[in-house]
């Protein structure tokens, strides 16, 4: 190395080393417990027949439609609740951006 002392060099690779095992020791699988088991969790899932699985088909479409139509109902009641300040507001802006300011020095100036 042309800018430093070789021991220099070592003791920069010494902490280097000691970064790594110290990351690695955090997150060693090993020391954690994380085992990976060779067999794979099994799941019961009854076989049902077409009648059956049509049903349960319409059910899931009868609970989607209707949660659908509660998270609009609730939508409407919170618009409907928030439009008459949100009409309030609207008309001060408006009424305040239409005022129109007479006169040349502050003690002079009117409002029409």
């Amino acid at each position: 190395m042309a800018d430093g002392s070789l021991s220099q060099f070592k003791a920069t690779l010494a902490r280097k080393k000691a970064r790594k095992e110290k990351t690695q020791g955090k997150f060693d699988r090993k020391k954690l417990g994380f085992n990976i088991s060779e067999t794979k969790p099994e799941f019961y899932f009854p076989n049902l027949s077409e009648s059956e699985m049509e049903k349960f088909k319409a059910n899931i479409r009868k609970k989607a439609k209707l949660e659908k139509r509660n998270e609009l109902i609730l939508f409407g009641i919170i618009i409907v609740g928030y439009l008459p300040s949100a009409l309030s507001e609207l008309k001060k802006l408006l009424t305040i951006t239409s005022v129109r300011v007479v006169g040349t020095t502050q003690h002079e100036r009117r409002v029409d």
